[in-house]
């Protein structure tokens, strides 16, 4: 059973939905994978990519088309599309896709060779095909997308909810985004198109789908590259093994700051460089075996400066 929503309800159930600029446009950034679905003459096949079934001429509910033009031949209540989102001349196709009565996912994309110290945006045109007031009851049902982004195996990577489109008197494309970062694993990603089910109303036009990646991976491939490891032990004893508390700072790591305290808070060893290292002493005389609590600051690079604080004890033994 499906409920008709009010006017007035659905006014501000549209109001949720706002169209999202393009994140991803610095000097670094590079488009992945665009899907245009074709051009008349040679049109692009997305069975793959869909549950729902093609139909050639006028889609009905759980049906979609891939065509370069929508208008009232098929339903009164669509709107009459001339052009898909880019095209000026009629030649190029897009997706139009008539509700399932069932909700959930209605397209998909596999996303592969991704990794985890870059972020991306995947993004879409689309058009609520409902004109306004053209439902019978005068309630149409909108589209209520959501964008889920998760592993293979069905790990959620994020879920994006965008909302209703509401109707418009003219057909509007807006653009629909989401950026994410991949997990750290070998996988495959899949972004999912999800809507609720259909009736008079909930049907839609999509084009121009893209996945921008926002920066160049990192050129670093040690999983260290961003760490600093600090040993929980050292052995100032003149032997030259283990007589400095040296830290191991990862390639990418950057203004690092060790602190050192004694048992009573005090501040013993400051050093503001990755290489000087505290050797056990305080103002040249050797400190007691014992632990010490230790401080390490340090920053990063990773689309913007990321500073790090991490908090630790050190076992000094003679």
């Amino acid at each position: 059973m499906k409920w008709a929503l009010s006017p007035i309800a659905l006014a501000w159930l549209g109001s949720w939905y706002t169209t999202a600029s393009a994140q991803c446009t610095g000097p670094g950034s590079r488009l992945l994978f665009r899907e245009t679905f074709g051009t008349v003459s040679q049109p692009v096949d997305i069975s793959d990519r869909t549950n729902h079934q093609f139909f050639p001429i006028c889609p009905n509910d759980g049906q979609y088309t891939i065509t370069n033009r929508s208008d009232s031949v098929c339903y009164h209540a669509w709107h009459q599309v001339r052009n898909d989102h880019t095209s000026t001349d009629g030649t190029g196709n897009m997706l139009i896709v008539n509700a399932s009565y069932d909700s959930g996912e209605f397209y998909r994309q596999t996303l592969t060779r991704l990794c985890s110290r870059s972020s991306y945006e995947f993004s879409a045109w689309c058009i609520n095909l409902i004109n306004i007031h053209k439902c019978d009851d005068n309630s149409p049902l909108l589209p209520d997308l959501t964008i889920r982004i998760e592993t293979r195996n069905g790990r959620l990577v994020k879920e994006y909810v965008v909302g209703y489109l509401k109707e418009t008197p003219q057909p509007d494309w807006r653009r629909l985004s989401v950026t994410f970062t991949p997990p750290d694993v070998d996988e495959e990603v899949v972004v999912k198109l999800l809507n609720t089910g259909g009736g008079c109303g909930n049907d839609l036009a999509l084009d121009d789908i893209e996945l921008v990646q926002c920066r160049p991976c990192s050129e670093y491939d040690n999983p260290n590259a961003y760490k600093v490891l600090v040993p929980n032990a050292f052995s100032p004893n003149g032997d030259t093994l283990n007589d400095k508390l040296e830290l191991a700072v990862g390639e990418a790591v950057i203004d690092v700051v060790t602190t050192i305290y004694d048992r009573w808070g005090s501040v013993i060893f400051v050093s503001d460089s990755s290489r000087e290292w505290w050797d056990g002493t305080f103002k040249g005389v050797p400190c007691q075996d014992g632990l010490y609590a230790c401080k390490v600051s340090y920053s990063y690079y990773d689309m913007s400066p990321v500073s790090h604080t991490q908090y630790g004890q050190v076992l000094l033994v003679r």
